[in-house]
């Protein structure tokens, strides 16, 4: 049978961006608010530097959330993913029911990856972290997870700006809410 995925279905997962995917993005440019100082840089692509991204700070919060959302999608692993997202997040209710969407159709996701192509960390707190990205699902692969050479493209998204607030729980940075930058403003 054909890998067939419905054009609802693609839009969606592109809509799953939600702004959370925060990783492995071309062109990093991060920069901390910090009154009475200038922007300065955070992190910098490593095509940018030719340099391997810092492995500490908030940036690398992001890009540790995503590379375990994107192990959840492409393992089609609802519990993993749920347990990336603080209680009552609606960005995780929706993340959900969207991995559900595929899963029951015996389809998995695969290489899903945002490119990010600016960051500003707005608050780093012990227990608080709020970024604000523009960035863009970059090309990922749905496939059937009984046939994983059989894949088909799904199209990459649109270049969005959200605004992303995690809690750290325990020792776990978790998604507790997500917006679109302009409604906060």
């Amino acid at each position: 049978m054909p890998l067939r995925i419905p054009v609802v279905a693609s839009v969606l997962v592109l809509g799953v961006g939600l702004g959370v995917g925060l990783g492995v993005g071309l062109g990093v440019l991060a920069s901390r608010e910090v009154p009475g100082s200038t922007a300065r840089p955070l992190l910098r692509s490593p095509a940018a530097t030719d340099a391997t991204p810092a492995r500490e700070g908030p940036l690398a919060v992001l890009h540790a959330w995503d590379q375990r959302r994107a192990a959840a999608w492409a393992e089609g692993d609802a519990v993993a993913l749920d347990r990336l997202y603080a209680p009552g997040s609606s960005a995780r209710a929706a993340d959900l029911r969207l991995l559900r969407h595929y899963t029951e159709r015996g389809l998995v996701v695969r290489g899903l990856r945002m490119q990010v192509l600016r960051a500003r960390v707005l608050v780093d707190r012990p227990r608080i972290l709020v970024v604000e990205v523009t960035e863009r699902l970059a090309p990922a692969h749905a496939a059937r997870a009984a046939q994983p050479a059989a894949s088909r493209a799904l199209p990459a998204g649109r270049v969005t700006t959200h605004v992303v607030r995690f809690r750290k729980v325990g020792r776990e940075w978790l998604v507790a809410a997500v917006s679109h930058a302009d409604r906060r403003r």
